[in-house]
């Protein structure tokens, strides 16, 4: 168990964040409701806004419609509960 823990943290960062109390309910609300971590919940939208800034900055119109594509997915993730995604 020891070796799958510091493989784990040679692949994940722990970090400590302070959040305004009211997005931090508004977060936890969300991934309560869709049977989610609050951790998974951070990390899809903060995937997501990276992939927001990427199509910001492109000019090729194929990047931009797959950066578009890719994001609705990931929205789309956020609102459904695991137990769903076979829909």
């Amino acid at each position: 168990m020891r070796a799958r823990a510091r493989a784990n943290d040679q692949k994940y960062k722990r970090l400590m964040v302070r959040l305004p109390e009211r997005l931090h309910e508004h977060l936890a609300t969300t991934a309560a409701g869709a049977d989610r971590s609050l951790n998974y919940e951070i990390i899809t939208r903060l995937r997501a806004s990276i992939e927001l800034d990427k199509v910001l900055e492109s000019q090729d119109r194929e990047e931009v419609l797959s950066a578009i594509g890719r994001l609705r997915r990931r929205l789309v993730e956020l609102r459904l509960p695991d137990s769903q995604d076979d829909l």
